[in-house]
């Protein structure tokens, strides 16, 4: 990953002051390297003074960069869903019905009727007789005849009939009956599981670091020259000859700082999830209907026929 603006500010901040604080320094190495303070000119009029030999100093300095990389992470969540089907099932339902029945009674009524039958009735009647007589008279007397007479008169009569009556009675009759039973049924379904696969990419980013470039650059500088009474202090006895203000030859180091851009490589786990279809059975409840035989009972009505004797007046 690239650094960022204000990582790019701060570094070239960092290598702006190392270069201005390490020029002076040089400097003064050019000028001071005499005892006495006055720089390569005043060489002469000191006494044992060194040689002034330019010296070149490198100094390193640990710069620790921090780079803060995002690097994008995948986690496997599980999550659970609930899902509903509509599954059909068999239902038995008892209907009750009321249905009409037909049954056959006897029924028996008496009845009276009107019959005319012949009666013979004797009246006795007092008849006159003229009679040619002389002198008759008349005597009554009692007879006795037979008279035929019919008297209708009711004599009971017994006869048989048959008559019947309905009765009822207790009857099996084999049937089935519904038994709701819950089992076990084992369900097969295609569910999809999903299998993580990590692997290690090489991934290229950018990185710049910084680069630090030292130059020696050459100045010339006015020294003025040594003042009369600067000569009269010296202990050497040569009378100095007054000269004019000389160039000076400084040569300083410049150190440059400037961020070049490489490419680099890291390993990078890079996870791949693939959903494989995986067989899963499972053990479901399931109703199930069944029929087994019953024995049942009912009242069966029947007609049963009787002789019953009944004593009729009959005339």
């Amino acid at each position: 990953m690239r650094p960022s603006v204000r990582q790019d500010r701060l570094r070239w901040t960092l290598g702006l002051a190392i270069g201005l604080g390490l020029a002076p320094a040089a400097e003064n190495r050019a000028l001071g390297c005499h005892k006495c303070g006055r720089g390569v000119a005043a060489s002469a009029t000191c006494e044992a003074a060194p040689a002034c030999v330019p010296q070149q100093v490198t100094t390193y300095q640990t710069v620790t960069e921090t780079v803060m990389e995002q690097v994008p992470t995948t986690r496997m969540e599980t999550r659970y869903r609930t899902e509903y089907k509509t599954e059909q099932y068999p239902v038995t339902r008892t209907v009750a019905e009321q249905v009409p029945t037909t049954q056959a009674q006897t029924r028996y009524r008496t009845e009276y009727r009107t019959e005319q039958y012949p009666v013979t009735r004797t009246v006795a009647e007092q008849v006159p007789v003229t009679e040619t007589r002389t002198r008759t008279r008349t005597e009554f007397r009692n007879e006795s005849y037979p008279v035929t007479r019919t008297v209708a008169e009711q004599v009971p009569e017994t006869r048989t009939e048959t008559r019947y009556r309905t009765e009822y009675r207790t009857e099996s009759y084999a049937t089935t009956k519904p038994v709701t039973e819950t089992i076990q049924v084992p369900r097969t379904s295609t569910v999809m599981k999903p299998v993580t696969t990590t692997s290690m990419v090489n991934q290229p980013y950018s990185v710049s670091s910084p680069v630090t470039t030292t130059r020696q650059v050459t100045e010339y500088v006015d020294v003025p020259a040594p003042s009369a009474q600067a000569a009269a202090s010296d202990q050497s006895g040569v009378a100095p000859s007054p000269q004019g203000p000389t160039k000076k030859a400084v040569v300083r180091d410049v150190t440059e700082t400037h961020y070049v851009t490489s490419t680099a490589y890291r390993q990078v786990p890079v996870t791949k999830t693939d959903y494989v279809p995986e067989q899963k059975t499972e053990m479901v409840p399931s109703t199930v209907v069944r029929f087994v035989p019953d024995t049942a009972t009912r009242q069966v009505p029947y007609t049963v026929p009787e002789q019953v004797s009944v004593t009729v007046m009959t005339t």
